[in-house]
């Protein structure tokens, strides 16, 4: 498996920690939209052994107050 897209619509925390055992066996590169879990989602992927690479946030006036994109690949061995 070489990569994952993860669109949930705010369900961002709770399929990564169902996808813990994908993320350590794997260790695909992530991209995921994101609803108001920025915070919770960045410290979730750098304790999995992930890193940030890129972030586009935006400001909504809908539903969700902060909406984005994120793009992480994980740590080469040897560097976490």
């Amino acid at each position: 498996m070489d990569w994952i897209k993860i669109d949930v619509e705010g369900a961002e925390v709770a399929v990564l920690e169902g996808a813990q055992e994908v993320l350590r066996r794997f260790k695909p590169t992530i991209w995921m939209e994101l609803h108001d879990t920025w915070a919770e989602v960045e410290t979730f992927l750098t304790q999995h052994g992930y890193t940030i690479c890129e972030k586009i946030e935006k400001n909504s006036q809908g539903l969700y107050r902060r909406t984005g994109y994120l793009w992480a690949e994980p740590v080469a061995a040897g560097k976490i």
